[in-house]
């Protein structure tokens, strides 16, 4: 491709002179003094009329070896041949240029036959020099409008292009992206301007490329030599303003952007350090207040050392260690909240995803007040994220109370709790461990269980306490982190003497907070007649009848006690309003009614009832 030359030719010679192409046109011409093409649009009748035409021209005693008519007599005329006259010249001959025009290149639509709003690339004007492009060439729009300049000199782009577009005024008919408004403000109507500039010599890009507003403001700046960016590069927009250096066409240097709100003084946000591409060295992002955001170490654009994140107090909630530039431990801190602790083998290749260093929470609440960002901060809140890929990976978690005592500790393998658990009170006392692995345990021939585990209980004094199979396990997500609380059923298979009665009693059985999480008669070992099931903050949710340790009958589940445990509804903290959102939600009934037979789920009803539409209706006195 580099050594290749194309040159127009016509008649057997290089051509010189004038060259006008109109596109999608319903006619076809070669011009005798100039050359003026006129490429039809796809149409059953004008496929038909062409080829008529096409067979006349023979009878003329014409042998139809002009290149264009060849194209239109292929047996699949339409728009592919079309397509192909338009690259093939635009490509080779004009070198790109035309392809992709402001508006994205080659566009057109076939099938409708009304005309776009949108600008198409509809004509173009240009000189030929020796079969070579020469002077300037201009395309045109299906308005007459300019859409692109593209000076020639021996068949190179030599001189500065210019490319024009529109900006329309806010309406119904147009989408409103935000970038449109950050950008520019909006016109109050249609107006066609310059769009951006880009210097050319001897075929490259070489000096600046500049790019405009509708009214005429530059808002990015690029500098390039022999094709490739090098220098300064400027991006502005309303709210912000964006600095990079580039050598060779890769960023290279310090990339920074401040943020300048409304009477304020402009804020550093992100100051992120690139060499050949590749972030490294020590880069960090900052809160609108100045304080540190987040902070990570990069060699060859691969993280080392430690990566940190901070909230806007400067409490470090976020830390990352790496070896051989794959994470090995992972912290997170939840705010009054569980924390977690991870554990990783280095040489599983685990992902980390460093673009995460340039987001911040006060960053995203000040764009959500400015009318951005409203679909993120809405998005179900499950504690903050991992930035390590787990999936498909065995690795060690361990949680934390506030008071920084273990709270629970065990492996996870693809997700699913492995091995032997152990979970402890908030003094740090062992409360239980639980040898999780699946097996079938049978009563007799026709009832079996399906055992998650066993559980192993303790006394303040390590003594075993009972042992059960967990013959239920219902997981629910804990929104202060992201991990699962259990709710279990029990099937004891052993306890000591000075139990408090687990194999035939009422039995009471608690979360790790010592929140009572239900209760009901044992017989057996095994749970039976009515139980009740509390959530974590202890509002009743679940209620119904056991039968040899299998759900049996009518279930009643969701918000018994008439308060919504928001924890299952997982709220973004950062969202504004929280209060009155959360109050919302709280009058918010779901009631489902499941209907068991020894275990097995027959059929379920829902019902849902909005309490905030609740209105009293005072009593008519009858006579």
């Amino acid at each position: 491709d580099v050594a290749s030359e194309y040159v127009l030719f016509k008649d057997g010679q290089e051509y010189t002179g004038e060259v006008s192409i109109d596109l999608f046109k319903k006619n076809f011409s070669v011009g005798k003094n100039s050359l003026n093409v006129k490429l039809p649009k796809e149409s059953k009748h004008l496929k038909q009329k062409l080829r008529r035409k096409i067979k006349k021209y023979r009878k003329n005693g014409k042998n139809g070896d002009d290149i264009w008519l060849n194209y239109i007599d292929a047996s699949d005329y339409g728009r592919n041949q079309g397509r192909e006259i338009y690259n093939d010249f635009f490509v080779n001959v004009l070198g790109r240029f035309f392809i992709y025009p402001n508006r994205g290149g080659y566009y057109y639509d076939y099938y409708d036959e009304k005309p776009s709003r949108d600008p198409d690339m509809n004509k173009l004007t240009g000189y030929m020099l020796n079969g070579l492009p020469h002077g300037t060439w201009v395309a045109y729009d299906q308005y007459n409008r300019k859409m692109l300049e593209v000076p020639f000199e021996n068949g190179e782009a030599h001189g500065q292009l210019k490319a024009y577009d529109y900006a329309y005024p806010k309406d119904k008919s147009r989408a409103y992206w935000e970038e449109d408004f950050l950008k520019d403000s909006l016109p109050v109507k249609k107006v066609h301007y310059l769009a951006n500039t880009l210097d050319y010599k001897n075929g490259m890009r070489n000096g600046k490329a500049k790019y405009y507003t509708w009214y005429q403001t530059i808002w990015k700046e690029e500098s390039f030599k022999d094709d490739m960016q090098d220098g300064l590069a400027v991006e502005r927009n309303k709210l912000a303003i964006t600095k990079s250096n580039y050598k060779n066409d890769m960023l290279d240097g310090y990339v920074q952007t401040y943020l300048t709100l409304p009477k304020k003084d402009s804020i550093l946000l992100f100051d992120l350090n690139f060499q050949d591409g590749r972030l490294q060295g020590e880069s960090k992002s900052y809160h609108l207040n100045g304080n540190l955001s987040k902070r990570g170490f990069f060699l060859d654009g691969e993280p080392i050392e430690d990566y940190e994140a901070f909230d806007s107090l400067g409490f470090k909630y976020h830390y990352v260690k790496f070896k051989y530039s794959f994470p090995v431990e992972e912290k997170i801190w939840e705010e009054n909240q569980l924390s977690v602790r991870y554990l990783f083998d280095w040489q599983d290749s685990i992902y980390f995803e460093p673009s995460d260093i340039t987001t911040s929470q006060s960053l995203e609440n000040i764009l959500y007040k400015m009318g951005f960002g409203t679909d993120y901060l809405r998005r179900p809140y499950y504690g903050r994220p991992s930035l390590v890929d787990k999936k498909g990976i065995k690795y060690k978690l361990t949680k934390y109370y506030p008071n920084d005592t273990i709270a629970r500790d065990g492996m996870l393998d693809a997700g699913k709790k492995t091995g032997c658990w152990k979970y402890y009170d908030y003094d740090g006392e062992l409360l239980y461990e639980v040898d999780y692995r699946d097996s079938i345990i049978s009563l007799n021939d026709s009832i079996r269980y399906k055992s998650k585990g066993i559980l192993t209980d303790f006394d303040i004094d390590g003594n075993v306490l009972h042992q059960s199979h967990i013959i239920e396990k219902f997981e629910k997500y804990d929104c202060s982190h992201t991990d699962h609380y259990e709710i279990r059923q029990l099937f004891t298979i052993w306890e000591s003497h000075d139990s408090l009665g687990r194999m035939n009693g009422y039995v009471r059985n608690y979360y790790d907070n010592g929140v009572l999480q239900n209760e009901g008669e044992m017989k057996d070992g095994l749970p039976t007649g009515p139980w009740k099931f509390y959530d974590p903050y202890g509002k009743l949710n679940q209620y119904g009848m056991y039968v040899l340790g299998k759900r049996d009958g009518r279930w009643l589940s969701g918000d018994l006690s008439k308060t919504k445990y928001l924890g299952d509804i997982c709220l973004n903290p950062n969202l504004p309003d929280l209060e009155k959102e959360i109050k919302y939600r709280e009058n918010l009934i779901d009631i489902t009614i499941t209907n068991y037979k020894l275990g097995r789920s027959l059929n379920k009803q829902y019902y849902d009832v909005n309490m905030n539409h609740f209105q009293e209706v005072d009593e008519e006195v009858v006579e």
